[in-house]
């Protein structure tokens, strides 16, 4: 899943930003020690058979299992927006979600910076809060296309789409 951002030919808008461990402490605490921007990417590795099955659909690179986009509430609290849910369970859906929610269970992070501009990045967050407001589901199938749900991968990557225009 993780790897569908690289093979679909946009690698080259990633730059890695930081890979956070939970083996030094608290990974939501180093976080805050670096330099948030609203449109970074956050890889995460959660536990759980459904953590576990994602990394594995990843390929070579099978670190991270769950992917969101990072954005400021109006408040300015640091939010996730993400597509999230248990194939199983059909209340999953592209929520925007407090970000220390986000990574509580997280044992790995990466923050990776898309090569955008500042307008394509309001552009792309704008975007991203519709899919929320709209109130689209999870994609539980994890089949492309569908019209009124994503997975995690595939929310990022329309984004990512509808903001460069590259497919």
């Amino acid at each position: 899943i993780i790897l569908s951002l690289a093979s679909a030919g946009l690698y080259f808008l990633l730059k890695p930003k930081e890979t956070l461990d939970q083996s030094k402490y608290d990974l939501y605490e180093q976080l805050q020690q670096h330099e948030l921007r609203e449109g970074y990417l956050i890889f995460v590795t959660k536990p759980g058979v459904w953590g576990d099955i994602a990394q594995g659909f990843s390929g070579r690179d099978s670190r991270y299992g769950h992917i969101g986009l990072i954005a400021k509430s109006q408040d300015g609290t640091w939010t996730v927006i993400n597509a999230a849910g248990d194939p199983i369970d059909p209340e999953g859906s592209v929520r925007e979600e407090n970000l220390k929610n986000f990574m509580a269970s997280a044992t790995k992070v990466g923050i990776f910076e898309l090569k955008l501009d500042t307008d394509q990045t309001k552009k792309m967050i704008h975007r991203a809060r519709f899919y929320v407001e709209a109130k689209y589901q999870f994609n539980s199938q994890f089949i492309l296309g569908q019209t009124n749900s994503f997975y995690c991968t595939e929310l990022i990557w329309v984004l990512i789409k509808e903001v460069t225009s590259n497919d």
